[in-house]
């Protein structure tokens, strides 16, 4: 049996409700849901310094820090980045909101979790203690959840507090309505296309970013199959595309603008064994749930490396992966071309596949 776990994390007041204990026998038939759920609280003590964290989302780093029992020279020495912390107050006895972002109180971050009774206690945890298997673990101080009702009660009562809980029960009991999920920022999503490119071609990209870069509408469009009657009575803008052609058989770059080439735009995503091909296409498609889907003539990639190659290899390409890896191993060779996609939900499984459709947040 694959197994996949998603997260979203839960801070501060309302999290989730109800307990769902996922130790529990199945028959290979049966699949699990291990997503849990990082959120902040609609309503908070200090909105001003969480409105940036949630818009940044929170790294793995950060979350590490706010759970491990390591110090910050254990943290270094395997490997932390120091500057997730970016107003360490260097006393490793607190661990502070003003810590993370100056403009947030010097109140420590009261930390929770669902109890290891929980299959997604562990899960959760190998992801972001990296040395877990060697002794790594939540900090004592931890409020642990035999229900997840008590994990929604913990941070209701208190305010500076963080948890995580499942995902499914989040939603399930109408508790989304209380929390703001909290994207993780090392799994943001962007698109991009590749830096060699012909004079007209450069000017058409320097065009676009200039214009804020892709719209999801213009993702839209340049991916789906609908034709742009379709995709019009879905509620498409069509001001996304604004020299169109009137042929849904082609997709050029000039139908974006006049200043590009008449020439049509080459598709690449990550293969749909990934789970975040269908976080992207859930989020641009309107209608995938009735069947709305990429074109047939899209290149999908086995691996992120893959994506960036084709887009490194083809000047009127355009593909998708992680921020992350982009920054990382590609930032020579590609350029970003849109907002990032910043997932409310993650998979931290290698092994599974049980991604199901993501439920937006109210």
């Amino acid at each position: 049996m694959k197994l996949s776990i998603y997260a979203t994390l839960a801070l501060t007041v309302v999290p989730v409700v109800s307990s769902l204990n996922l130790r529990r026998l199945v028959d290979e038939e049966e699949e699990v849901d291990t997503r849990v759920t990082f959120a902040v609280g609609k309503e908070s003590s200090f909105d001003s310094c969480l409105t940036e964290l949630i818009d940044k989302g929170f790294t793995d780093d950060q979350i590490r820090w706010i759970y491990s029992n390591y110090d910050e020279a254990q943290l270094v020495a395997s490997g932390w980045d120091a500057s997730s912390i970016a107003n360490s107050d260097g006393d490793d006895s607190t661990h502070l909101w003003s810590e993370l972002d100056a403009s947030c109180p010097e109140e420590e971050i009261l930390i929770s979790a669902i109890a290891d009774t929980y299959d997604i206690h562990d899960l959760t945890f190998e992801r972001f203690l990296k040395e877990k298997e060697t002794g790594e673990d939540h900090r004592d101080a931890i409020f642990l959840c035999d229900v997840m009702d008590d994990c929604a009660d913990y941070v209701v009562e208190n305010p500076t507090a963080i948890t995580f809980f499942s995902r499914a029960e989040r939603f399930e009991s109408g508790r989304n309505k209380d929390t703001q999920a909290v994207a993780l920022a090392d799994d943001q999503m962007t698109f991009v296309v590749g830096k060699e490119k012909n004079d007209l071609m450069f000017l058409c990209i320097a065009q676009l970013l200039q214009n804020e870069g892709f719209s999801n509408d213009a993702l839209r469009w340049m991916y789906s199959f609908y034709t742009e009657e379709q995709l019009l009575a879905s509620g498409w803008d069509s001001t996304s595309v604004a020299n169109s052609d009137g042929d849904d058989s082609t997709h050029l770059w000039s139908e974006l603008d006049s200043n590009c080439p008449s020439e049509e735009i080459a598709l690449s995503a990550l293969t749909d064994e990934n789970y975040l091909h269908d976080y992207v296409f859930d989020t641009i498609f309107a209608e995938k749930a009735d069947g709305e889907d990429h074109r047939e003539s899209v290149f999908l990639c086995p691996q992120e490396d893959d994506c960036a190659e084709f887009v490194e290899g083809n000047e009127y390409g355009i593909t998708f992966f992680t921020k992350a890896r982009q920054e990382e191993a590609h930032n020579d060779d590609t350029v970003q071309v849109n907002n990032n996609f910043t997932p409310f939900y993650l998979d931290f499984a290698t092994e599974g596949d049980n991604r199901g459709d993501p439920e937006p947040d109210d």
